[in-house]
């Protein structure tokens, strides 16, 4: 016979619709800035609600024509017969 000597806690469900004041999937697109020299520019950033975008928000965020938010297309494909996938991801970041 075994007696607890401590208290079980288990961890909480992650869920952004019921949960709504714990955790949030918003997000921003945009320059991070100083806090404490806020300017004009702070106010240069696109809120999303989720990070999954729906045909109609990618559209309007690559059409967008706001300065310093220009979209680029990057090509996510690589051939593993040819390259190793870590090679890949520096060829991407040097893009």
């Amino acid at each position: 016979y075994f007696r607890q000597q401590f208290a079980q806690v288990t961890n909480p469900p992650i869920d952004p619709l019921r949960e709504g004041i714990a955790m949030s999937l918003s997000t921003q697109l945009g320059k991070e800035r100083n806090i404490f020299d806020e300017t004009p520019e702070h106010a240069q950033r696109i809120n999303l609600n989720s990070p999954v975008l729906s045909p109609r928000k990618y559209f309007s965020l690559k059409n967008n024509g706001i300065p310093g938010f220009e979209a680029r297309k990057f090509a996510l494909r690589y051939k593993p017969a040819e390259t190793d996938l870590k090679s890949a991801i520096q060829a991407l970041c040097a893009e």
